[in-house]
């Protein structure tokens, strides 16, 4: 029997970044490996002032470079790797340069979720 694919998903919220990696097993049902919290307070910004500050977009910006390390400890392939924001970063007026840096650091493209998802 073969191992089943690992597939990686960062969930970006208004309080925390958190990363689960896990597989789809033969029955169909999800089995999480590794499950990583980190507290980057994305809303604490956006919901007072309107963007990001500089300071957030750095903690933002290293807690994909330590994701980015997990995912590569575990052989993930990018095309694996799922990374989906919702309502800090569709509310921040320089979400783009948030998003824009991780990319350059991690390779990981971010995609803004609407609410209703």
């Amino acid at each position: 029997m073969t191992e089943q694919p690992l597939y990686a998903v960062i969930d970006i919220g208004s309080n925390a970044i958190r990363l689960r990696i896990g597989a789809l097993s033969y029955a169909g049902d999800l089995q999480i490996f590794e499950a990583v919290r980190a507290p980057v307070r994305l809303g604490r910004d956006v919901f007072h002032s309107g963007h990001f500050s500089l300071a957030t977009i750095e903690r933002a910006v290293q807690a994909f470079v330590d994701f980015r390390s997990m995912i590569d400890q575990k052989a993930i392939p990018l095309t694996q790797v799922r990374a989906l924001a919702t309502s800090a970063m569709r509310e921040s007026a320089n979400q783009q340069e948030l998003i824009d840096q991780v990319e350059q650091a991690t390779g990981i493209r971010i995609e803004v979720i609407p609410g209703e998802e």
